[in-house]
């Protein structure tokens, strides 16, 4: 049944209603026109019997005239019986006297004959009133005044009344029986059509077809239902198979033109944690991940709106937050005019997929036991680091190579070899924090990359050297594997690269060059690539030795530099370290300094250094005018690190019963900016105790007015940097002058180093500074008698 219509009265009544109607209107029409045409007629007919009466007439009426027989009226009044339908006549002579008059009521009364020239017709009521000229043998002899009685409309109804009625009586059962006879011709085929529809509509057998016996417009209908079935068929089927198709592991979505969802799958709701009933109406943005800028969604707007087509990866958001990447495909259905009506996506999960990739990127760029980056990895960061082209550094790449460790890995089994490696890399780790990549080369080497490892080669040659003897002795630990005590040796390849015209190849086989000579060379445990950082090794390991032996062997001693106020009188002095090696000579502070700091025998070396300058201090304080001398010792970082510094300082002052204040411990600039929370509290402890405290090299670090400002030192050293370009007028005065102001305000003293001429010692009295070091004044040397001497 078909819903949303209200059937009122059934075909044949309506076919009754209409034929009934169209005879009734037909009739109506037809006796109207016969009406209109009968009363026309009727006139007509009247004014044609009128003339041919005053014709008839003619001949009497002339001999009534001319003749005056009154005989003759008689005759007229005769033939004027005859003529049922004329009700009076009048015969006026030409002088307009009336002659005649025949009338058949007695109230008539004979009008005046009015002014006429042709025949004249009137008409009043039901009378029709004529004027016709009588004419014999082309004589004008009067005129005829002709009085007719006509039929009205109510007249001729009356009269076919009776015929209307019969014939109406005949219109309705013949309009009934015609209507049904054609209501069911019409009918029959429509509602076989009907019950094949509604058979239809409850089996849902879109299969079914009607047949065709009509060979008119139902013919017509009927096949086209059936073309109607089959084009429904035909979607019912792909409804069927794009619903099946719309059930896919791949999340799905439909939306309109203005890209509001209509439909989801149920991969969809599973992998976006939306529900159908939270997305329907909602755009896609609902999934946005934030991760996209506008351009990236204005370019998929473009694209779908030119090629109708869209598709890449994309990062969306789970309902609970979580972020996952995509392969959306968008396409856009148009309608035929090439308007976008409906938006059709498809998207996957890649989450996994991703993992998977990533994993294995991951193993095909590290080394599967202990996690470290592989060969690729190292030979792509390394290229990729030389090919961005930025300025750089020195870099250095170690290879290092555990000796022994075969013969241990077949001894022992493969699972004590796997958990030695595994510790050799923990270890590199631990001691290489700063290194860019640690990597496991080989069954039993790796290698390790530092890309900026400092600007001075022969720095780097020695801060390489000491990092190299660092690993070899941590790599010589013992190894306790499953209670076995373990322990092998490291040889040690080292390449020093300058980045200019050099590959990741190139630096990679200058490293393992140079274990392959380490190996080789059983006496050797550590080799350079590069000869110039070789020889740099080899003499930093001399020195190392050298000054090994040189605290038993008393090769060490202080030489001394005066310093004087500004009439050039000694105030005190710096003790300045020397050695003289039986074999090398004097070898500079500037050479064997770091060596000491880089190996921790800058402890032993600078305790000695105290010993001696507490005992110096003591022998002044038997010498009268001595005794006011102030003794300057440089303190390196290592030193005042240790937790013990100050509880040392204190014990050399009462061992050798000196006057605190006239010890004085100078600290580097440099030291005091990396290290200010560590040495702040021990320079307040210093002070309470009355040691002095210098700030060497003030102004070539990061000056800082804050610590100054809070640090309670007693003296600051103008670097003699500023000394020595003072003169040429390139700034270094307003330098000076800005930190002589600086001991004004803070209230400490302030030494210029480095005076070497008249003309700065002179420049920096006039700007007001006191106190003076340098080759000016005196240069370092040992003490005659325990005496100083001031240059004359």
């Amino acid at each position: 049944m078909i819903h949303g219509f209200k059937f009122k009265g059934s075909i044949t009544r309506r076919l009754v209603i209409i034929i009934l109607s169209v005879a009734l209107l037909t009739g109506a029409v037809g006796y109207t026109s016969f009406l209109v045409w009968y009363m026309a007629m009727q006139q007509e007919r009247i004014t044609s019997q009128a003339n041919t009466v005053a014709l008839v007439l003619s001949q009497d009426l002339a001999r009534l005239a001319l003749l005056k027989d009154l005989a003759v009226a008689a005759d007229i009044s005769t033939k004027l019986e005859s003529f049922s339908d004329l009700e009076a006549l009048v015969f006026y002579q030409v002088d307009r006297r009336a002659a005649y008059q025949f009338h058949r009521h007695e109230s008539f009364t004979i009008p005046e004959l009015p002014e006429i020239s042709e025949l004249t017709s009137l008409r009043e009521g039901k009378n029709l009133y004529l004027y016709i000229p009588v004419i014999y043998e082309n004589l004008m002899i009067g005129t005829v005044f002709v009085t007719y009685g006509l039929d009205t409309l109510i007249d001729v109804l009356k009269r076919d009344s009776l015929t209307l009625l019969a014939i109406s009586l005949f219109m309705v059962p013949f309009s009934l029986m015609l209507a049904v006879i054609t209501g069911k011709r019409f009918t029959r085929p429509i509602l076989s059509l009907v019950n094949f529809l509604e058979k239809i509509e409850e089996t849902d057998q879109m299969s079914a077809r009607i047949s065709i016996q009509e060979r008119n417009e139902f013919g017509k209908l009927f096949a086209e239902v059936n073309t109607m079935l089959e084009r429904l068929e035909s979607s019912q089927q792909e409804q069927r198979l794009a619903a099946v198709a719309f059930e896919t592991p791949s999340g799905m979505f439909i939306a309109d033109a203005q890209e509001r969802i209509l439909r989801v799958n149920h991969a969809f709701t599973s992998i976006t944690g939306y529900s159908e009933e939270e997305v329907i109406g909602k755009t896609p943005a609902i999934l946005k991940s934030g991760h996209h800028d506008q351009a990236f969604y204005l370019g998929m707007y473009h694209e779908l709106q030119r090629n109708h087509y869209w598709s890449g990866e994309i990062w969306n958001r789970h309902k609970n937050g979580e972020l996952y990447p995509e392969l959306l495909t968008i396409h856009a259905v148009c309608n035929d005019q090439q308007s976008i009506q409906f938006y059709v996506a498809a998207f996957n999960d890649l989450t996994r997929l991703k993992e998977a990739e990533s994993r294995l990127r991951y193993l095909s760029l590290h080394d599967a036991l202990t996690g470290l980056p592989n060969r690729l990895h190292l030979e792509q960061e390394l290229q990729r680091f030389l090919d961005s082209g930025r300025k750089r550094q020195l870099g250095a790449v170690f290879c290092i190579n555990l000796d022994g460790f075969r013969t241990i890995n077949e001894a022992q089994g493969h699972v004590v070899g796997d958990k030695i490696l595994l510790e050799t890399a923990r270890r590199l780790v631990k001691y290489c924090d700063q290194a860019r990549l640690i990597c496991r080369w080989g069954a039993d080497e790796f290698v390790i990359w530092f890309p900026d490892v400092g600007n001075n080669s022969s720095q780097v040659a020695l801060d390489m050297e000491q990092l190299s003897q660092t690993l070899h002795r941590r790599l010589s630990d013992e190894f306790l594997i499953e209670e076995i005590s373990l322990r092998l040796k490291s040889r040690i390849g080292v390449s020093l690269y300058d980045h200019k015209d050099i590959s990741a190849d190139e630096i990679i086989q200058q490293s393992t060059s140079a274990l392959q000579q380490a190996r080789a060379d059983t006496n050797r445990r550590i080799v350079f690539y590069d000869q110039h950082a070789e020889a740099l090794t080899q003499r930093y390991v001399k020195i190392y030795q050298a000054l090994l032996r040189a605290l038993q062997n008393e090769e060490f001693m202080l030489y001394y530099q005066v310093q004087t106020d500004a009439d050039r009188s000694i105030i005190g002095a710096e003790a300045l370290l020397r050695w003289h090696h039986p074999e090398l000579g004097f070898v500079s502070p500037a050479e064997f300094i770091p060596v000491a700091e880089r190996s921790d025998l800058i402890l032993s070396i600078g305790k000695w250094v105290l010993q001696s300058a507490c005992q110096q201090l003591k022998t002044w304080s038997a010498i009268p005018e001595y005794q006011h001398l102030v003794l300057a010792v440089n303190v390196s970082g290592l030193q005042i690190s240790k937790a013990s510094f100050v509880d040392d300082i204190r014990q050399l002052i009462f061992i050798h019963q000196i006057n605190p204040e006239r010890l004085k411990l100078e600290l580097t600039e440099s030291l005091l900016v990396e290290k200010i929370d560590q040495v702040s509290l021990k320079i307040i402890e210093l002070r309470e105790m009355g040691v002095q405290v210098s700030l060497d090299d003030f102004g070539t670090g990061y000056s800082s007015l804050s610590y100054l400002k809070h640090l309670p030192v007693s003296q600051i050293k103008i670097d003699q940097s500023f000394v020595k370009s003072l003169t040429s007028g390139s700034g270094e005065e307003a330098i000076v002058r800005t930190v002589l102001s600086l001991g004004e305000a803070f209230n400490f003293e302030v030494i210029a180093e480095g005076v070497e001429t008249e003309q700065q010692f002179e420049l920096l009295k006039s700007l007001g500074c006191k106190l003076f070091q340098g080759y000016l004044l005196g240069h370092p040397k040992p003490l005659c008698d325990d005496r100083l001497i001031v240059n004359s």
